[in-house]
C-alpha cells in the first residue's frame, strides 16, 4: 500500500513539475517586407490573409507588429517565429508549425492566440475556413472594402466600418458581423448557410447570390435594393449613366424576419443620358482647350490663303503653324544609371498600353538658313492605363492606387492634362531633313474628366467611377526634355520628364516618358 501511495505521489509531482516548466509567453515580431523587390513595395500592408485556425485579434497600433501568446518553453520560441510573412504588400498569417514536443507529441495550440497591431489602413481581407477573427480597428475609406470569408469562419468587426462600396464573399456556413457599418453600396455573395450581420446604414444593397439558408440579419437601414445601380446617384466619383446600356431601377428591398429576400421584382427601364456628356462638358468648359482651338482655327484659315508653290511652302521668319502629336506613353523609376533609364515599377503601378496626345500652335523664327527656334502654346493629355486590377483607396489619409483583389475585372487609368509651353532649337541637316532638341514646361489642371477612372461590369450594366477633381496627387508643374528628327513638318521624337509625376510621395516616384510622331513642331 505504501508503495502505491509513493508511486502516486511521484506521478503527481511529475505532472506538477511538467506544468510549471511551461508558462504563457508572448513572442513579438515587427512586420517587415520579405520580398527581394523591397524598394517597390516597402513594408506597407495592403492585403491581409489569415489562414490560422487559432483566434486572431486585429487592433490599432503605432507600428505593424504581430504577437503570438501561449504556453511555450524557452527553446520553442524560435520554432514558432515563422508563422507569418509580408511579401509584396500582402501579409499572410498561418497556424504555428505543429512540431513534436520533447515527448514526441504534437504541440497543442488550442490555448494560443494571435494579436495583430496595425499602423496601416487595410481594406482587403481573406479569412480561411474555421477561422475566428475579431477586428477592433476602425476601417474607413471612401473607396472599396473587400471581405472574403471561407467555410465555417466567424468574423466580427467591432470598430467603425465605413466604405464607398463594400464587397462580401461569404462561403458556406460562415458568419460576419459589423457592429457599426456605414456604406454607400454593398455587393453580397452568400453561399449556403452563411450569415451577414449588418448594424448601421447601407444605402444600396445588391445580392449577387443567396444560397439555401443564407441570411442578412441585424439592425440596419437600407434605402433600397438596386440590382445594378450602386450608390451612383449621390457619389460624384461614379458616372451618372451607364454607357450603351439602360439604367435598371428596382423596388425597395424587402426582407422577412428571418433575413430572406422576399422580392426583387418591379423593374423599369429608362434610357441612359448622352454617353458622351462628360467629354462634351470637358470640351465646353475647359478654357485652355477652347483657346487653343480658336488659335488653331485662325492659323488654319490664314494658311488656306497661302500659295502652294514650292517657295511659299518654305517657312519664313515669324511663321505660325498648328501642331498635333501622338505618342506611346510609359513611366520609369528614379534613374540612377543609363541601364535603368526606362525601368518601370512593378505591382499595382505596372502599366499596359498608354498614350499621350497633344495639340497647339507653334511660332517659328529663323535664325539663319540652317538654324531656327520654335515656341508656342499647347495642350497635352496623358492617359496611364494599368495592367492589373486596381482601385483608389485611402492609405494614411491619402488617396492612392491599390490592388483590387475582388473577382470583378476592371479597367483603370489615370488622366493628367496640361497647358504646355515648348521651346525647341532646330537644325537643318540637309534639304528637308532636320533634327531638334528642346524642353516643354507644363501646368497641370484638374476637371471632372481628369484623375483616376475605373470601369467594370456587373450583370446587365457597366459601372464607371470618376474621381475627377478629388484626385489631387499630380505635381502642379512638369518639365520634359525632348529630342528627335524629321522631314519638313513631320517629326519623330523621344521625350522624358525631369520632374516626378506625383507630388509629396503620395503614390510612387515615377518619371513619364513617351515616343511618338508630331505634325508641326
Amino acid at each position: 500500500m505504501k508503495t502505491k501511495n509513493l508511486l502516486f505521489l511521484i506521478l503527481i509531482l511529475g505532472l506538477s513539475f511538467n506544468s510549471f516548466s511551461q508558462e504563457e509567453v508572448t513572442i513579438k515580431q515587427v512586420i517587415k517586407n520579405s520580398s527581394t523587390n523591397a524598394e517597390s513595395f516597402g513594408d506597407a500592408i495592403k492585403v491581409i490573409k489569415i489562414w490560422a485556425k487559432i483566434p486572431v485579434t486585429i487592433k490599432s497600433g503605432k507600428e505593424n507588429a504581430i504577437y503570438l501568446t501561449g504556453d511555450m518553453k524557452e527553446n520553442e520560441k524560435d520554432k514558432l517565429s515563422s508563422f507569418c510573412v509580408l511579401k509584396n504588400n500582402v501579409f499572410e498569417i498561418s497556424s504555428p508549425y505543429l512540431f513534436l514536443d520533447e515527448e514526441s507529441k504534437p504541440k497543442d495550440f488550442s490555448k494560443f492566440r494571435i494579436t495583430l497591431e496595425l499602423a496601416d489602413d487595410v481594406y482587403t481581407y481573406y479569412f480561411r475556413g474555421n477561422g475566428n477573427v475579431t477586428i477592433s480597428k476602425d476601417i474607413i475609406t471612401e473607396g472599396a472594402g473587400t471581405f472574403n470569408i471561407w467555410d465555417n469562419s466567424q468574423i466580427i468587426i467591432e470598430g467603425e466600418a465605413k466604405f464607398g462600396l463594400l464587397n462580401i464573399f461569404a462561403q458556406a456556413n460562415s458568419k460576419i458581423r459589423f457592429n457599426s457599418i456605414n456604406a454607400n453600396g454593398a455587393i453580397l455573395n452568400m453561399e449556403k448557410g452563411s450569415i451577414i450581420d449588418l448594424n448601421g446604414k447601407v444605402k444600396e444593397i445588391e445580392v449577387m447570390n443567396q444560397g439555401e439558408g443564407a441570411k442578412i440579419i441585424g439592425d440596419y437601414n437600407a434605402t433600397s435594393f438596386m440590382a445594378h445601380n450602386l450608390a451612383i446617384q449621390d457619389d460624384e466619383y461614379f458616372s451618372k449613366g451607364f454607357v450603351g446600356r439602360p439604367k435598371h431601377k428596382r423596388d425597395p428591398l424587402k426582407i422577412d424576419k428571418e433575413g430572406n429576400i422576399i422580392n426583387s421584382k418591379g423593374d423599369t427601364i429608362s434610357k441612359s443620358e448622352d454617353k458622351d456628356a462628360e467629354d462634351t462638358r470637358f470640351i465646353k468648359d475647359t478654357f485652355a482647350y477652347s483657346s487653343l482651338l480658336e488659335a488653331i482655327k485662325t492659323n488654319e484659315e490664314d494658311n488656306i490663303s497661302k500659295s502652294y508653290d514650292k517657295e511659299n511652302k518654305k517657312k519664313k521668319a515669324g511663321d505660325i503653324t498648328s501642331q498635333f502629336g501622338y505618342g506611346i506613353l510609359g513611366w520609369s523609376n528614379k534613374v540612377s544609371s543609363v541601364d535603368n533609364l526606362f525601368t518601370s515599377p512593378k505591382g499595382q503601378y505596372t502599366l499596359s498600353y498608354s498614350d499621350s496626345w497633344s495639340l497647339g500652335f507653334r511660332y517659328h523664327y529663323k535664325l539663319s538658313k540652317r538654324w531656327a527656334i520654335s515656341t508656342g502654346l499647347g495642350y497635352e493629355s496623358n492617359i496611364f492605363r494599368f495592367e492589373n486590377n486596381v482601385l483608389l483607396t485611402d492609405i494614411n489619409g491619402d488617396k492612392r492606387i491599390d490592388f483590387d483583389l475582388s473577382p470583378i475585372e476592371t479597367e483603370s487609368k489615370l488622366v493628367a492634362r496640361y497647358v504646355t509651353l515648348p521651346l525647341f532649337v532646330k537644325f537643318k541637316v540637309h534639304k528637308s531633313f532636320n533634327v531638334h532638341v528642346g524642353a516643354i514646361a507644363g501646368v497641370n489642371f484638374r476637371t471632372s474628366s481628369t484623375g483616376f477612372k475605373r470601369d467594370y461590369e456587373i450583370p446587365n450594366a457597366e459601372v464607371e467611377e470618376r474621381w475627377g477633381t478629388k484626385y489631387d496627387n499630380f505635381k502642379p508643374l512638369k518639365l520634359d526634355v525632348q529630342a528627335g528628327f524629321g522631314w519638313n513638318s513631320v517629326n519623330f521624337y523621344a521625350k522624358y520628364s525631369l520632374i516626378p509625376l506625383f507630388k509629396d510621395n503620395k503614390e510612387i516616384e515615377v518619371y513619364p516618358f513617351s515616343v511618338g510622331v508630331s505634325f508641326g513642331l
